[in-house]
């Protein structure tokens, strides 16, 4: 079985949490220490540097850098003060909550420039990230899945290579399934033999 074609992309489901558009003047701080973040992070950069320690790697970041952190990555990171600096921002869910940073073997950072389509798409998502219209919230969803794909595309410039995965916990579970389908298979059940918490087995 494909994981990643046959179960991973036909279930995958992308949550928005909190971005914009952040800029500080010159000597301005953006700084955090090591620690990790349970949430998955875009970071594109418009104008000044930065550097970001990603696992213990230092990235320096400039205009047209468009990072992207998986969630739990311990990372840190800082302006580099001499001049303003501008970036956009984004916290988001991926599931099921594997992650696809780690499936599809990403880099951490490439380089868009800071025009056409990223550029654009960063834009109008921090536009409408304070609105309460459901329709804008739903494009927002739709910015975000665009946005990941876009990484996606500029990181793989020679075509994705998927890293084949079989699911284990699944083959075993639907082969449970298979074998006592005269029982009474309810969610806790399932769940147990998933070695899942029945919510989290749902979503997953």
């Amino acid at each position: 079985m494909d994981y990643l074609q046959d179960i991973y992309f036909t279930n995958i489901n992308a949550v928005y949490n909190l971005g914009g558009y952040f800029s500080l003047p010159k000597n301005g701080d953006w700084s955090c220490s090591d620690e990790p973040f349970e949430q998955n992070k875009f970071y594109y950069i418009m104008d000044g540097s930065c550097t970001i320690n990603i696992n213990g790697i230092p990235f320096v970041g400039n205009a047209g850098d468009w990072f992207f952190i998986p969630a739990n990555t311990i990372h840190s990171f800082f302006n580099h003060k001499e001049k303003s600096f501008k970036k956009y921002w984004m916290h988001f869910d991926i599931y099921p909550d594997e992650s696809l940073f780690h499936l599809l073997d990403l880099p951490y950072v490439i380089n868009v420039g800071t025009k056409g389509k990223v550029k654009e798409l960063f834009s109008k998502f921090s536009k409408l990230v304070n609105a309460d219209d459901w329709i804008d919230k739903l494009t927002i969803k739709a910015i975000l899945f665009n946005l990941i794909i876009e990484f996606i595309k500029n990181s793989k410039p020679e075509g994705i290579k998927l890293i084949q995965k079989t699911d284990e916990r699944l083959n075993n579970l639907l082969r449970f399934i298979n074998e006592n389908l005269d029982k009474e298979l309810n969610i806790k059940v399932l769940a147990e033999k998933y070695f899942s918490h029945p919510t989290h087995f749902i979503r997953s």
